[in-house]
């Protein structure tokens, strides 16, 4: 009889402890009350994190999204000139690259989920002016790190970091955001609106339909989407190229294909 009362009194103090554990226990994702999906913050974009810039002034981009009214760039902490940028109707619906893929550090891309419905998505477009040095890029609690040497080989630089190079490099912060000599540009709510790279026609601006037929013996038919191969803002990798040779070449060719 005792062991039985012993029994019952140990069941009744486990329902107990279940109960207390219960209500103190935090609501699930989604549940009234709790935390539900909490809106992502913006992504920095350009340039890329851990990387070495030789140009003092640099084009930074990042995405976020467009209900983060307060998102702003910054640099080392203070506040840098942002323009608010939208996406024209022709690309907000399309897929299209617009993060680097020279350096993916993580997998996905950081901001591939803000850039998949861009209809959602804003641009924070801005230049930096830096001094030679350290300095963090920041964006709305995303940041990343660079290093301005007028020599990017110089020794002050961290070591294992690669250099970035910008495509093309601003002489004056307009040069940077003229983004109307490679896309189309409108006006959506009042702010500016990027629109599709009109490439080939874009790049040819700058480089001969000749040069750029022998430098990668192929016929421009071939050519004529430049960001299949190469990221146009800006890359780590030698010719802005968004992989390894061999990745890139295989995607129409065979392995082993080369026309070096």
């Amino acid at each position: 009889m005792g062991n039985l009362k012993l029994f019952f009194l140990l069941l009744a103090g486990a329902a107990a402890f279940a109960a207390a554990e219960q209500a103190t226990a935090p609501p699930p994702q989604g549940a009234q009350g709790g935390p539900s999906n909490p809106t992502p913050g913006a992504v920095v974009l350009y340039p890329p994190d851990g990387s070495v810039v030789n140009s003092e002034l640099v084009l930074v981009m990042a995405v976020s999204p467009a209900s983060r009214a307060e998102a702003r760039l910054t640099l080392d902490g203070n506040a840098l000139e942002t323009e608010r940028m939208g996406f024209a109707a022709t690309w907000a619906s399309r897929s299209g690259r617009l993060f680097p893929t020279s350096r993916p550090a993580e997998s996905p891309s950081p901001g591939a989920a803000l850039l998949k419905d861009k209809s959602t998505s804003i641009l924070l477009v801005g230049v930096a002016k830096l001094s030679p040095g350290r300095h963090v890029i920041g964006a709305d609690g995303s940041e990343v790190k660079l290093h301005y040497s007028a020599n990017a080989d110089a020794a002050s630089a961290p070591a294992g970091w690669p250099v970035y190079k910008a495509h093309p490099s601003p002489k004056e912060p307009a040069d940077a955001t003229a983004c109307q000599k490679c896309h189309a540009m409108s006006e959506v709510e009042g702010r500016r609106a990027l629109g599709l790279a009109k490439t080939p026609t874009s790049c040819e601006t700058c480089h001969e339909e000749i040069a750029l037929q022998l430098e990668h013996r192929h016929v421009m038919d071939s050519l004529s989407k430049c960001q299949t191969c190469h990221e146009s803002h800006g890359s780590v990798r030698v010719r802005l190229l968004t992989d390894t040779e061999q990745k890139l070449c295989t995607q129409c060719h065979e392995a082993g294909h080369s026309k070096r």
